[in-house]
């Protein structure tokens, strides 16, 4: 992967494979600003791992002897540097790492979306249980009580038949005793 810091050198050497057309070597880019500061073996642990990357592209030959590796320009060089060297590379490399961290940031949106969807789904699906079996169970009460009036109508109903039935009967008898009565005071008279 390409660091910022590493572009100009990077360019720097396959610029100078271009013009000089000879080797570049670790000697020659030793007192380099990319280098400065470091101990002889952490700068030459450095520049192979520059010389690992060039390598990598393709756009120069390694020629390896010892501890010591020699770049030599290749038939990839020249085009290399036309299509705009590594810092084209690392362009490409940041926008494609600017597209892969907006598809993780897709990524968790969609996923705290679906952790929600989850998390809400299930209390709903309790939810619209609890209403639906108490929505039935107050449907067979109000059946049960729908009957127990109709039972109770009825009741009332025959009740009442039975009490005009009663009071029928009284006014019959009260009529028939009446009428007795009467006849009774006729024949006395």
């Amino acid at each position: 992967m390409l660091e910022k810091e590493d572009i100009p050198i990077l360019d720097e050497i396959i610029e100078k494979l271009i013009t000089t057309g000879k080797e570049v070597k670790y000697t020659q880019f030793s007192k380099h600003e990319y280098l400065y500061g470091l101990n002889k073996e952490k700068s030459r642990i450095k520049f192979q791992r520059l010389i690992d990357i060039i390598s990598y592209y393709d756009c120069a030959r390694i020629y390896k002897h010892g501890y010591f590796n020699t770049l030599y320009i290749n038939q990839n060089t020249l085009n290399f540097k036309e299509k705009g060297g590594f810092r084209t590379l690392y362009d490409i490399q940041l926008s494609e790492k600017d597209k892969q961290s907006s598809k993780e940031v897709i990524i968790q949106k969609e996923s705290k979306m679906t952790n929600w969807k989850y998390y809400s789904f299930w209390p709903l699906i309790i939810c619209t249980v609890i209403s639906t079996l108490i929505a039935i169970i107050q449907i067979n009460e109000s059946k049960t009580d729908q009957k127990s009036i109709e039972q109770l109508e009825e009741r009332i109903v025959e009740m009442e038949l039975k009490q005009s039935k009663q009071k029928n009967q009284t006014t019959d008898s009260s009529n028939h005793t009446i009428s007795i009565k009467k006849a009774s005071t006729q024949k006395a008279d």
